[in-house]
């Protein structure tokens, strides 16, 4: 016959009933306040701006942001232009190559030669 294990259900009741009573105990209202006075989790440091400081540091970001995203449209529009140049320059050369007949040699012909 098995004998009924007393100190498993102590610690049955203890696991089950400990959250319970401490979950009530500490949301009293005057206990959880008490708490909250008590312990400063939390400490927020007192504010440094005005509300104009605030607005004038947004004004300056923006003019910043705009400065240099003129820049990057500038820095773009060089390197569309150079593209644009090279590639003038690409069909220049080829129109020349096709006004004289000369063709690019193909893989087929390389390989007629090197036999």
């Amino acid at each position: 016959m098995k004998k009924w294990g007393g100190l498993e259900y102590f610690k049955f009741a203890v696991y089950i009933l400990m959250p319970i009573t401490c979950s009530l105990y500490i949301l009293d209202d005057d206990r959880l306040n008490n708490l909250i006075k008590r312990y400063h989790f939390v400490v927020y440091p007192p504010e440094q701006y005005d509300q104009s400081d605030i607005q004038e540091m947004i004004r300056v970001a923006a003019e910043k942001r705009e400065k240099r995203l003129d820049a990057n449209l500038s820095i773009e529009e060089k390197m569309l232009s150079e593209r644009e140049d090279k590639r003038e320059e690409y069909y220049e050369k080829r129109s020349k190559r096709h006004q004289f007949g000369i063709q690019p040699r193909s893989k087929s012909s390389q390989d007629q030669d090197q036999e």
